[in-house]
């Protein structure tokens, strides 16, 4: 009587992936929902053991593609939950994503963009993403839009981490007075174009300096640093600027020490196209002026839902020119700067949806049933021929046959003689009887009004059995039905069970005339 829902990653180890999918189960009630991890490496992290403590079973897969995907149907999950990157490159949750592994495979924005792969059901984005009218044109999933951001980010055992390191402006060789403009964005990120624009910004500013940290190792284990460092060099030079207006920084071990350097800057600068999400969590925790830029598609629009969130578009840019002039505003005009710092300080005491892992698995939670129960009613249409109009009789089973047919007789045929038969289906119960005993008892009523009555039912009604349906496709089934037929003679306890007495009431004697 619980929905399965099954969480696949690779690993759950302290990584932006598995910040933003902790919150999707954590707070998911548990009298709804029995949540089943997946993973395939271990860590034996602290935050790993988190992670797993708010599941109800955790299984880690063998190595060996067939038998993984093997383990995880035979776990015969409603739901899916795919945690990692299916879109970035090839590997091995990649693969397990092109299997049918679950009636229902949902991802996020985890995948940046649409996977086109064809047993992925639903792409969880948001209405603060998602900014055009058509933007299901762009995923050949089912897209579905949240109101608040498209993730919620829980750092569960990593908030409180002590910090390693001591980041100073006099020890990094940063000018007390100086404009510090800085970006964690990814090095994946940082395209000749943005690079530019960047270097724009510093040429606009007496002694800002540009300090970056683009080389996280959950993106790639090395990086060509030094090919990059020149590269940002003779882009200085091009606006006659030294190689000293620039910091390049390695990475650092936690996020402590992330939200120590960011303590030396002014104003953070946010990547584009691909903008950032998790690397903004931590300019904004310490209250820095963030500088985005909206564009067309949802990958370029993250950072954009976290200041929408905050209510603060007028941190938003629209083209470069207006990044430029924002940013340049914002170094040249340090009152500026602490109103806006002021501000988002308070936004973030105040705990938005992006890091309410609580509230956030509250949503989740709900999307999970809504898209679980439309899938349960779709399965239920095909299974039981489901039309316009649906209606329902509980015979009871034990009376003599003659009484039994004799009402099943009168049920049949007011369903056939209606006007509006061909749109009808009659759902029987038979919950206490077999579908080969409930299937004769109809057939032979059935061979006798085609007899006795000379009944047309070429088109309708159809006469489906109940058979064996679980409480949850009991539950999804009755908002799909439009009247029970009371009989003379009925299954109190199947009417109980199905909790029929919420469905209307309709007398057989009167028919004819019931509008449907």
């Amino acid at each position: 009587h619980k929905i399965r829902l099954g969480i696949l990653s690779d690993n759950f180890s302290t990584q932006a992936e598995i910040f933003a999918t902790l919150p999707v189960y954590k707070h998911l009630n548990r009298d709804e929902f029995e949540i089943i991890l997946y993973f395939i490496n271990a860590s034996g992290h602290r935050f790993e053991k988190c992670c797993l403590g708010y599941t109800d079973v955790a299984v880690k897969l063998p190595q060996n593609l067939n038998v993984q995907v093997e383990t995880i149907r035979k776990w015969e999950l409603d739901i899916l939950f795919i945690a990692n990157n299916i879109t970035a490159q090839t590997n091995t949750i990649t693969e397990l994503a092109l299997h049918r592994l679950a009636p229902i495979q949902v991802v996020g924005m985890n995948s940046p963009v649409t996977t086109g792969m064809r047993h992925i059901d639903y792409y969880i984005s948001s209405k603060l993403t998602e900014l055009e009218n058509d933007t299901q044109n762009h995923y050949r999933e089912n897209l579905v839009k949240l109101d608040v951001p498209a993730q919620c980010f829980d750092f569960a055992t990593e908030e409180q981490l002590i910090k390693t390191i001591s980041f100073q402006r006099e020890t990094t060789g940063i000018p007390q007075n100086a404009v510090v403009y800085i970006s964690g964005a990814n090095f994946f990120k940082i395209l000749p174009e943005v690079e530019e624009t960047w270097i724009k910004i510093i040429a606009g500013v007496p002694d800002a300096v540009l300090v970056l940290y683009p080389f996280n190792p959950n993106w790639a284990p090395i990086y060509p640093v030094t090919a990059f460092k020149q590269r940002l060099v003779a882009t200085l030079a091009k606006y006659g600027l030294d190689a000293d207006r620039l910091i390049l920084l390695d990475a650092v071990p936690n996020r402590a020490d992330v939200k120590e350097r960011l303590k030396v800057a002014d104003i953070y600068l946010d990547s584009y196209p691909y903008a950032g999400m998790t690397s903004l969590i931590d300019p904004l925790e310490i209250g820095l002026p963030t500088v985005v830029m909206s564009g067309n598609y949802a990958r370029s629009n993250m950072g954009v839902s976290l200041l929408r969130e905050l209510q603060m578009p007028d941190l938003i840019a629209d083209s470069e020119e207006s990044y430029i002039d924002l940013a340049i505003a914002l170094g040249t005009n340090p009152d500026l700067r602490k109103q806006k710092s002021t501000y988002i300080k308070q936004k973030m005491q105040a705990n938005p949806a992006f890091i309410d892992s609580r509230a956030y698995s509250e949503k989740i939670g709900s999307l999970f049933k809504e898209i679980f129960y439309k899938h349960q009613v779709n399965a239920l249409r095909d299974k039981l021929n489901l039309r316009e109009i649906n209606l329902i009789i509980f015979p009871d089973w034990s009376q003599p046959e003659e009484l039994l047919l004799e009402e099943l007789a009168v049920v049949i045929k007011a369903t056939a003689i209606h006007p509006d038969k061909s749109k009808i289906t009659l759902l029987v119960d038979n919950s206490n009887i077999s579908d080969e005993d409930a299937n004769l008892a109809l057939s032979s009523v059935a061979m006798n009004l085609l007899m006795e009555e000379d009944l047309d039912v070429s088109d309708g009604p159809e006469i489906s059995l109940m058979g064996q349906l679980s409480g949850i496709q009991r539950s999804a089934l009755l908002p799909e039905l439009h009247c029970r037929i009371v009989l003379d003679n009925e299954n109190k306890n199947a009417i109980a069970q199905a909790k029929a007495e919420k469905i209307p009431i309709g007398e057989i004697n009167n028919f004819k005339n019931l509008e449907l």
